[in-house]
């Protein structure tokens, strides 16, 4: 059996089976300098092997998605899981054979315990600064007419009109992943090209949704998101640090330090308006 064979089966034995993903994590929280010893002879051999043929001078690998983490507590402990893997574990973390980039939830980054591991911190792009003035729209509007000439299209035939594009960009918040998500929400609504308003609206609604759905359950949060908005700049608490890793808070910067404001599509729903 070759590897991509094998490493496929393993991989969908342990999404159809949480025993084995138990006995898995159990087996490998247990032998942890086994386990950085092995990955390690592994990068050794292909930075022998692969990078030589290839003319390379190093290995990078970016692991991607670890923001996503839950911050809810490990059971029976004070940290979060995601304190527990970058916090906890970063010696392991970091002794790798290689160049490594991680992407960190923003509440590990905001909290004293995390300061310690000086992350890079990328802030969201602002459509419009601190105070209102100044905007980062041309630089997220330039990132649509790259997406498009990349597909081979002209980007001026993407969208019906320029303020339709920018309309699209300016409720990202900056944020690059949902400013790609709503540009496929519309292009899925519409079907083909030009993107026409009612494409961008269905696209702005059901990100809207989305994330209100998400606070449900949580009807007392809706004042301190309006609280954060109105107060601008406003400095958040510990409570507030789910808020940030789950996108209802945006982060940027700007001369004067870190602030934070709500996701522009939080704001168009019934509950924030309220």
């Amino acid at each position: 059996m070759s590897i991509p064979i094998l490493f496929g089966a393993i991989k969908a034995t342990l999404k159809t089976d949480p025993r084995q993903r138990s006995l898995l994590r159990e087996h490998l929280t247990h032998r942890p300098s086994e386990l950085r010893a092995a990955i390690n002879d592994l990068l050794d051999r292909a930075k022998e092997g692969i990078l030589r043929r290839l003319g390379r001078r190093g290995l990078a690998i970016i692991v991607d998605n670890l923001d996503r983490i839950t911050n809810q507590k490990v059971p029976g402990k004070e940290r979060t899981f995601a304190e527990q893997i970058f916090i906890d574990s970063w010696s392991l973390l970091s002794c790798l054979h290689c160049h490594l980039v991680y992407t960190m939830p923003p509440s590990v980054a905001n909290t004293p315990r995390g300061g310690f591991l000086r992350p890079l911190r990328i802030p969201m792009i602002p459509v419009a600064g601190r105070r209102g003035s100044g905007t980062g729209l041309a630089r997220l509007t330039e990132i649509l007419d790259r997406r498009a000439r990349y597909a081979g299209l002209d980007p001026d035939a993407v969208f019906a009109t320029p303020e339709l594009r920018g309309h699209l960009a300016s409720m990202s918040g900056g944020f690059e992943r949902q400013l790609l998500d709503l540009l496929r929400s519309a292009l899925s609504a519409q079907g083909d090209l030009p993107i026409e308003r009612p494409a961008v609206d269905y696209a702005v609604r059901r990100a809207r949704d989305d994330l209100a759905q998400g606070l449900l359950t949580q009807g007392k949060r809706w004042p301190r998101l309006r609280e954060i908005e109105s107060a601008r700049p406003c400095e958040l608490d510990s409570a507030d640090l789910d808020l940030l890793d789950t996108h209802y808070i945006l982060e940027y910067w700007d001369d004067d330090g870190y602030w934070y404001d709500v996701n522009p599509v939080l704001k168009l729903a019934r509950q924030f308006r309220a």
